[in-house]
């Protein structure tokens, strides 16, 4: 597999590993869209709002949670 995600600390990564160039075609864009949704439900949370709010704010988050 050459997109592979994780979550460590309630931090979602995804790995993009197709050597030597990282290049992309449609079955690489497939996996790629399939981690993407596994992520999705970190995006959605109150804490998540708040936290990409506070980065485009230039702030301190206050998170609650949620």
């Amino acid at each position: 597999m050459s997109v592979t995600a994780s979550v460590e600390d309630r931090v979602g990564w995804i790995t993009l590993d197709r050597p030597p160039a990282n290049s992309y075609d449609p079955a690489f864009l497939e996996e790629l869209q399939t981690e993407l949704e596994q992520l999705a439900p970190l995006f959605s949370s109150d804490d998540a709002r708040e936290g990409m709010m506070a980065f485009t704010e230039k702030r301190l988050p206050k998170y609650a949670g949620r």
